[in-house]
């Protein structure tokens, strides 16, 4: 995936492959963040919102980073750092299936970083990961959904099938899954408040 340096408060410089670079200006950034399980590591995406609207004056989503931990706090370790950096300030996930990660998750910010403007919620949508395919295949197919082709997240897409949606998905396409609750955040809240730290 191509590397991308958060720079002041709303900016990101992408370096792409082939050496070039671009600044990119953002509305903001929301996170969504899959939690560990038997089968797969945890993992978050961070999407953020391009400032420069397309024709039909939307506001592409652009993939920034998606990050693998499979240890609970090495997740959370990493996923602060990220945000902060991004200026992130909303994490979006399921907090009913997965209450003790929401508990484990609420005691390692209150011991590592009590300043830090998180907020954990609850993803629209949360319990249909089928709706949330459809919703990220929908801003895919209006061109307002940037996912680069080396990442997990593409690959996962690429992949999946109608088949696939009917035995626990989010076990075998975590990616998506992350993805799926951060997509719906922008669709159900649109544009993030950003309050600077």
């Amino acid at each position: 995936m191509e590397k991308i340096t958060p720079i002041g408060q709303r900016s990101v410089i992408i370096q792409y492959e082939d050496g070039r670079e671009e600044r990119v200006s953002l509305l903001g950034v929301r996170c969504g963040l899959h939690w560990p399980m038997a089968g797969t590591p945890g993992l978050y995406i961070l999407l953020g919102q391009l400032r420069k609207s397309d024709i039909m004056g939307i506001n592409p989503l652009r993939l920034l980073k998606e990050v693998e931990v499979q240890i609970p706090s090495e997740l959370f370790e990493k996923l602060m750092d990220d945000l902060g950096n991004f200026n992130c300030q909303e994490i979006f996930t399921d907090t009913e299936r997965f209450r003790d990660y929401v508990l484990d998750f609420s005691r390692f910010k209150k011991q590592n970083r009590p300043n830090q403007r998180i907020l954990l919620k609850r993803a629209p949508f949360f319990e249909d990961f089928s709706h949330g395919v459809f919703t990220i295949r929908g801003w895919i197919k209006k061109g307002t959904l940037i996912i680069p082709p080396n990442s997990l997240t593409y690959e996962q897409l690429k992949n999946i099938s109608m088949k696939d949606l009917k035995n626990a998905p989010e076990e075998r396409f975590h990616a998506i899954d992350a993805l799926r609750f951060v997509i719906g955040a922008f669709e159900v809240f649109g544009t993030p408040q950003i309050k600077f730290q």
